[in-house]
């Protein structure tokens, strides 16, 4: 599985530790893009997971829930010098919270959990288009609908 991230702008230096880590360290992660300036920029890019820090603009539960409807991610990076941060990216709905000074390493393990927690939203929008009935007697061949067994011979069914 390969895990397509979208980082948001940022000042911190989290940003371009965490590229440089899964550029060096991993083999199932990819940055597919750094630094979005826009909600338009996240809404429109193909991706698993959306990560942006608790001064992202952004970020709104509008957007969290565009992102969680269309199958996708969003790790948010708290400050814990500041820990009012952690509870304003929970009350928006993130999937979860890093700490800014968290080692990439961390932030791909969280990254990856959610990524694998989220539904599969293919999967899901097939049965949802899928009009799934239940056979009733109505519904059903005359010989089931009588208890009849539709692979019996007819000839003994009389």
């Amino acid at each position: 599985m390969d895990v397509q991230i979208v980082l948001g702008v940022t000042s911190h230096e989290w940003g371009s530790r965490l590229a440089d880590w899964i550029a060096d360290h991993s083999e199932n992660m990819t940055v597919r893009d750094r630094y979005a300036l826009e909600a338009s920029d996240v809404l429109t890019l193909d991706y698993d997971c959306l990560v942006l820090d608790h001064q992202a603009s952004m970020l709104t539960s509008q957007l969290v829930a565009r992102v969680h409807r269309d199958g996708r991610a969003i790790v948010g990076v708290d400050d814990p010098s500041q820990p009012s941060t952690r509870e304003d990216l929970e009350r928006l709905g993130v999937d979860a919270t890093v700490p800014i000074t968290a080692e990439p390493r961390v932030f791909a393990e969280r990254i990856m959990s959610v990524v694998q927690a989220r539904p599969n939203r293919a999967f899901e929008d097939v049965i949802a288009d899928l009009d799934v009935g239940l056979a009733t007697q109505g519904d059903a061949p005359d010989d089931v609908a009588a208890g009849g067994d539709r692979d019996a011979d007819p000839k003994q069914r009389d």
